[in-house]
């Protein structure tokens, strides 16, 4: 079984996981607002017994901080980071050490960070408005049509959208065709 994780802040409701084994069926479970969301995906983890967890969030932090002697080295991002164009870790701050928690917790499922965004791009699936929820069905009628990924339910939020890439990121990890970008000693983010 595989985790997809779009991770959202603790108790905003915006934590959605994608779970299942294949990408022709797919379901999606959501947080709820002011409940918190690291609970939500600790109880799943219990429960499910994932294999593979893949989380759009940062689980490592630039090499510079288990390396202080780096010269030159940066304080802000990784070289997957630089790579991709993601997001800082540090800037992420609390959502940052918050997967890296989660990671530690639940140490004997295998974690993979990985970066919706970037498959969008790799997909050539850019032009999708974030803001627009009816172009939802178009979107996940080109990742049908492209990759043979369905669901079992309507997908109503760009969150469930996430999820599902993360989780399509993971599916890819697991059968090596991820695309990794960074540096193993530092971090790894896989699309």
């Amino acid at each position: 079984m595989i985790f997809g994780i779009d991770y959202g802040s603790k108790l905003a409701g915006t934590t959605v996981i994608a779970m299942g084994d294949h990408p022709e069926r797919l379901r999606f479970f959501c947080s709820c607002k002011n409940a918190d969301a690291d609970t939500f995906i600790g109880q799943l983890i219990q429960e499910l017994r994932p294999s593979l967890i893949g989380i759009d969030a940062p689980l490592s932090l630039p090499l510079v901080y288990q390396q202080p002697d780096l010269s030159g080295a940066s304080f802000f991002y990784r070289q997957a980071d630089k790579a991709i164009n993601a997001m800082s870790p540090m800037f992420l701050g609390g959502l940052t050490a918050r997967a890296m928690q989660l990671k530690a917790s639940f140490s004997s499922v295998d974690w993979i960070e990985v970066y919706p965004g970037g498959l969008v791009k790799i997909a050539q699936l850019e032009g999708y408005s974030k803001k627009d929820k009816s172009l939802i069905p178009a979107f996940i009628g080109m990742l049908k049509a492209k990759y043979g990924i369905s669901v079992d339910q309507e997908v109503k939020t760009w969150h469930e959208v996430d999820a599902m890439l993360a989780w399509f990121a993971s599916y890819r990890y697991l059968h090596g065709h991820a695309i990794a970008y960074g540096n193993p000693a530092e971090g790894l983010i896989f699309v």
